[in-house]
């Protein structure tokens, strides 16, 4: 009797990774490996012909020794590593697997060099530089394929549940939301609060609006034996004593598939390290010397200046023509608009627009805020209008607000040192207050043309989930975060 219990509840059970995702994952990147090779040889071929003629006599194509082909010799030893990173068999969220690969691919490129120096090779950098590249490109591109097949085919989500307090599983839902490669579907959601506080699942993203929802208390053993098909995702701050032990017994007394948040909540993790002790169950997370910063701080005022100075450049018939339609259609006031913003230590500058409101138009706002409480409880809510602003009158106008042309002078406030790139949005006198002890992170950094919550959620998401975004941007600041928000 019992061992048919067990091989029920075997039945139930599923891998982290569906064995035909793991090998389709493996394949493309075999298959990239291969394609990379080929064009590699191909690309630099034509390079040669038409760059270099006179200087590259043998061909690309002929070689004599097995050691020319060492590319295929580290292709194994790639794969390898991919394979230790959990590429094939976890469910790394998506700009992490990126980054890894990149990584990888650059130190393979390295030891692919130095081992051909070393060794006498004879070898064309080209060849081996290109090959690296399109490993790292096609690799990527081979995934995603991969996922949205196996999307498609229903194998890649996994239904998930989350245990934990409001504030904490509120970070998660969104975490999950904007990854769209970890493939956790949350279907449940426990909530652990002691006291009534309020959970509005409307203000969490759409995707997630019938999920259900359970406060009262519950027999965690039961549930999780009845669904082990299921992840579990489980904040451990909310639990304490033999109940914590007892959950973390069932977990994996039951071999069901979890992980854990642990009580870090507002700590700048990207800027730690993990320290294990053999033995023990503690971890330790050590913050890293900020001696980077100071060398990412200069590359990211570096990359800028070059940006911005070449989007000016580049742009320069668009923001040409912009304000010739503006004047046609009967723009009022100037063309440009510099209002006044809160910058880094908290000075002020003005933020330079193509004009799209009409001047002294606030009481076009006022008016619809008073006469439409829909409208006054979205700008309560996202400091935004969901529906046509009234101060906006024209098509010119209308379209570059759409299509953020209107922000393109900002390049100039980039270039010259008022804005960057990336960073969080400028923000209003009135708005300080609403930042509350926040602000303190904004005034750190140069505010951004973009940033973490345009790229995250921006009108859909609430004035305060913006400030948690800005925060965060600016605890766990990296050169890596700001090429990763502006892709």
């Amino acid at each position: 009797m019992s061992e048919q219990i067990a091989s029920a509840l075997q039945d139930k059970r599923r891998p982290l990774v569906e064995k035909s995702v793991s090998l389709s994952l493996f394949a493309s990147d075999v298959i990239a490996m291969i394609l990379s090779f080929v064009l590699a040889l191909i690309t630099a071929q034509i390079a040669k012909d038409i760059f270099l003629p006179n200087i590259y006599t043998k061909p690309f194509s002929d070689y004599r020794h097995i050691y020319d082909l060492y590319f295929i010799w580290m292709s194994p030893i790639v794969l390898f590593t991919f394979f230790t990173k959990g590429h094939y068999t976890q469910r790394v969220p998506w700009w992490s697997q990126v980054q890894s690969v990149l990584y990888i691919c650059l130190i393979a490129f390295i030891i692919d060099a130095f081992t051909r120096v070393a060794l006498g090779m004879s070898f064309s950098r080209l060849l081996i530089g290109l090959c690296w590249v399109y490993v790292f490109f096609l690799s990527i591109i081979g995934r995603q394929i991969v996922y949205i097949f196996a999307r498609r085919k229903g194998i890649w989500r996994i239904p998930t549940t989350v245990i934990g307090d409001i504030d904490t599983v509120k970070d998660i839902l969104f975490a999950f939301s904007s990854d769209h490669y970890t493939g956790y579907n949350i279907r449940t959601v426990i909530l652990r609060d002691r006291d009534d506080k309020e959970f509005d699942i409307a203000a969490m993203p759409s995707k997630y609006a019938d999920v259900e929802i359970i406060r009262e208390k519950i027999d965690y053993k039961g549930h999780i034996k009845k669904n082990l098909d299921r992840f579990y995702v489980v904040s451990m701050e909310t639990f304490r004593g033999k109940e914590r032990d007892s959950l973390i017994n069932t977990l994996t007394g039951s071999d069901a598939l979890y992980a854990v948040v642990p009580p870090i909540s507002r700590v700048s993790l990207f800027e730690m390290e993990p320290r294990y002790f053999f033995g023990h169950d503690i971890m330790l997370l050590h913050t890293r010397k900020p001696l980077a910063r100071i060398f990412g701080r200069t590359l990211k005022r570096t990359m800028d200046i070059i940006i911005s100075g070449s989007a000016l450049l580049f742009l320069s018939p668009i923001m040409i023509a912009v304000p010739i339609f503006l004047k046609l259609e009967g723009q009022g006031g100037s063309v440009f608009y510099g209002g006044h913003r809160i910058g880094r230590m908290g000075k002020k500058f003005n933020c330079w627009k193509f004009r799209s409101m009409e001047p002294d138009s606030d009481h076009l706002l006022q008016a619809l805020l008073d006469s439409d409480p829909e409208a006054k409880k979205d700008w309560e809510t996202y400091r935004k209008l969901k529906q046509e602003d009234p101060r906006v009158t024209t098509r010119t106008a209308r379209f570059i607000r759409k299509a953020s042309i209107d922000e393109l002078p900002q390049l100039w406030n980039v270039l010259v040192g008022d804005m960057s790139i990336v960073g969080p949005r400028p923000i209003l006198d009135d708005e300080v207050e609403l930042f509350g002890d926040y602000i303190t992170s904004y005034h750190q950094v140069r505010p951004g043309i973009t940033g973490l919550w345009q790229v995250s959620g921006r009108n859909d998401t609430s004035f305060q989930r913006r400030v948690y975004w800005d925060d965060w941007y600016v605890r766990n600041w990296s050169v890596w975060g700001d090429i990763v928000i502006m892709i």
